[in-house]
């Protein structure tokens, strides 16, 4: 007669398996982009539905002593669950991250930055569009959703566009053109390629309204600095 911890056990690793090879099939950095500590929380609730579902029909079938078997049962039990939230990982809107956001943090949205390239010397600047680089508004509600069932981040629909200057097959030629803007009084931030089907870009106004959006794109139009300006939302 097999031990009852033991069969829990061998539930529980067949619990979370799925999820395990789910992990093991995508890019772990990929999965878990720019996620925030509600973000990690809600993940490690979704580890443990795993285990507690896999460990708890290992439990139930108390007449099984085959090691196999109850790995399999542990395996069947949250199959539909994991399903269903295994499909979801990595769950992120297609604006890309920040070519230093993998290296230095982890927070959805791509945790763009203005070039530096004559930041300190233009730190007190006055750009003319000043404020209209923002970070999105997500709820700590949307964040835990995202752990633990690997729903994409809800962000406001209101104030979801973007500024797109320019785009590059490389990051010096994008940060090069942020240089420039920033020599012509625009403040320039340079989004990292998600894949490689898309290119770097640069944008001026970012999680703003449309109506703002429009307005900033309509004024370097303008002003002769940035003619193929358009403007882009998530989803959109």
């Amino acid at each position: 007669m097999m031990k009852l911890n033991k069969r829990i056990a061998l539930g529980a690793i067949g619990g979370i398996t799925p999820y395990l090879i789910t992990l093991l099939s995508i890019d772990f950095k990929t999965a878990v982009v720019n996620y925030e500590v509600l973000d990690w929380v809600g993940l490690i609730v979704r580890c443990i539905i795993l285990i507690f579902l896999g460990a708890f029909v290992a439990y139930l079938h108390k007449t099984e002593n085959e090691p196999f078997k109850i790995f399999q049962l542990g395996l069947a039990a949250p199959a539909l669950l994991a399903t269903f939230i295994n499909g979801g990982v990595g769950s992120n809107e297609n604006l890309p991250v920040s070519p230093l956001a993998n290296k230095y943090s982890i927070s959805i949205f791509p945790q763009a930055f203005a070039a530096n390239s004559s930041a300190e010397s233009t730190k007190n600047k006055q750009y003319q569009n000043e404020q209209m680089l923002k970070e999105p508004k997500i709820s700590g509600w949307s964040r835990f959703l995202r752990g633990v069932a690997g729903t994409k981040l809800q962000t406001s629909q209101q104030n979801s566009y973007f500024v797109i200057v320019g785009s590059h097959n490389s990051y010096k030629q994008a940060k090069a053109q942020a240089k420039s803007l920033a020599e012509k009084n625009y403040k320039a931030k340079v989004y990292n390629p998600r894949g490689f089907a898309k290119p770097y870009a640069v944008a001026i106004a970012s999680n703003v309204s449309k109506k703002d959006a429009l307005q900033l794109r309509n004024q370097i139009i303008a002003d002769g600095v940035a003619p193929e300006s358009y403007i882009w939302s998530y989803g959109k």
